[in-house]
């Protein structure tokens, strides 16, 4: 019997669309990582950028993971990327995107999770240090209004392995729950796509790939002032 492989590096940009971005001569992306200013750019490959251990994994009391997210993210990478890569093809032929409905609506699913999945994002909702109030804080509710902890209880919640996996796994069970309002405002908003002829000039993909821009009052979708999203990559010009 085969036992099946569990996936360990989970890609929070995936690869389909890094590729996009790839170097043809020397193979790799270009890759600067902000927490190591020291170490400059250099040829990165796309198997080892953009990704955390066990990013979309559920780990259960006993220590083994559920990797069911990540699986749900791979398919819906493998419905995108002949999208992906649709979009970048019209846009060579400086054509529109041209896309049907269906293709239309696994962008905007798409669009939605990788804009909410990456650390970054997740990370200015929540911090681990926020989550670990938040601990603290039910903790002294349950106390005073449920039945009284023991020390080792409270120990036990606030060590900081336990903090660890509660704060991943909160993220996961987070991700596998999704809006259906925000994707019929995605799915009301239009598409367009920018083309920078100059092929000396490139752009640059981040660990926070998706830009939600809007006026400095709101951080609301729906907001009618909102310019229309318009491409998965947050891009710019390297002069």
């Amino acid at each position: 019997m085969q036992i099946e492989k569990i996936p360990k590096r989970h890609h929070f940009v995936p690869k389909m669309l890094q590729k996009h971005f790839v170097d043809p001569q020397s193979g790799g992306l270009w890759t600067f990582d902000s927490r190591r200013p020291s170490q400059g750019v250099w040829p990165g490959k796309a198997e080892a950028l953009l990704l955390e251990g066990h990013l979309y994994s559920h780990i259960k009391g006993d220590g083994s993971k559920d990797v069911d997210l990540e699986k749900q993210f791979s398919r819906l990478e493998s419905f995108a990327a002949p999208v992906v890569e649709k979009i970048v093809a019209q846009a060579t032929n400086w054509k529109k995107p041209g896309l049907t409905s269906s293709e239309r609506e696994i962008w905007d699913v798409f669009l939605y999770q990788q804009f909410r999945r990456v650390p970054d994002f997740y990370d200015s909702l929540l911090s681990p240090e926020q989550h670990q109030a938040q601990i603290e804080k039910f903790s002294d509710e349950f106390h005073a209004q449920v039945r009284p902890l023991s020390n080792k209880e409270r120990s036990d919640l606030l060590e900081p392995a336990n903090l660890k996996r509660s704060y991943r796994n909160l993220r996961v069970s987070t991700l596998k729950s999704g809006s259906d309002k925000v994707l019929d405002v995605i799915a009301g908003r239009g598409l367009a796509v920018i083309r920078v002829p100059n092929s000396k000039k490139s752009f640059v993909l981040g660990s926070r790939p998706v830009v939600k821009l809007t006026p400095p009052e709101t951080t609301e979708l729906s907001d009618e002032r909102r310019p229309r999203p318009w491409n998965l990559e947050r891009s710019f010009e390297v002069r």
